[in-house]
């Protein structure tokens, strides 16, 4: 195969343009609860989040009342402090956890037509009152929140800590199987407002184009290039013009 350079094509990088929008994108998505319709950052390419939702609980939406604070996570590789503004507050509910009863937050990740994606990791602060969730569960849609994800022990002191977790089996998603995540909390003994936070929430997510995308994106290039070949300028032999524009007699040769 050639290689993809502006050689190829006297006229402009046809090649590099048309392959371009197949390129992986891998980063993170990140809110920091401010704004629940949409994401604070994005670094994540050809994919469309959702805004966040929550689930079975009576208190909802972003407060400024008790913000993190006290622990640092790295965010697009820079160490970040807690917010310390808005967070995601929760009354939710006590007893082990249920699939559909338990309290939660969720999400779901999109990637254009022609993309598929994996989940990598997770991050987030959170805080549990003495009678908030014990026990905080990322499950998702892939088997239909029937298994963990991840899962994390949460201190019911009502400090604020940071958890990550890096997924030993990625979770897959594509276009035509969008991916909901949703984060449980359960294991709490008392339900009352604000028993349970979550602030600097972030999903590692890489996006690459399917094997059909690349294929057609490599006819797409080889079809320009053929076009651009046929249309370029070629050298005057004997007067006449080597191009399809007036083709060369048999007698005629184009020799560099």
């Amino acid at each position: 195969m050639m290689p993809l350079s502006c050689g190829w094509i006297r006229n402009g990088c046809v090649g590099i343009a048309l392959l371009a929008p197949l390129v992986a994108s891998g980063g993170t998505v990140y809110w920091n609860m401010n704004d629940l319709t949409t994401p604070t950052s994005n670094t994540v390419g050809n994919l469309t989040v959702s805004p966040i939702s929550q689930v079975n609980t009576t208190t909802t939406g972003g407060t400024t009342t008790l913000p993190s604070s006290g622990y640092t996570f790295l965010l697009n590789s820079a160490t970040t402090t807690a917010s310390g503004s808005f967070n995601l507050t929760f009354s939710a509910k006590t007893g082990a956890f249920v699939t559909g009863s338990s309290s939660y937050l969720t999400v779901t990740l999109t990637p254009t037509a022609g993309y598929s994606g994996t989940v990598n990791a997770i991050g987030f602060g959170a805080r549990s009152t003495g009678g908030g969730p014990t026990t905080l569960s990322l499950r998702s849609s892939l088997d239909g929140y029937a298994a963990d994800v991840a899962s994390f022990s949460s201190s019911t002191n009502s400090n604020w800590a940071y958890f990550t977790n890096s997924f030993s089996s990625p979770v897959a998603f594509s276009n035509s199987s969008p991916l909901t995540m949703r984060l449980y909390g359960s294991g709490g003994s008392s339900v009352t407002s604000g028993n349970w936070r979550i602030d600097d929430l972030q999903l590692d997510v890489v996006v690459v184009p399917e094997p059909a995308s690349i294929v057609l994106g490599m006819l797409a290039v080889a079809g320009a290039t053929i076009v651009a070949r046929r249309a370029a300028p070629g050298r005057k032999v004997q007067g006449k013009q080597c191009g399809v524009h007036e083709p060369v007699l048999r007698s005629s040769s184009c020799s560099s």
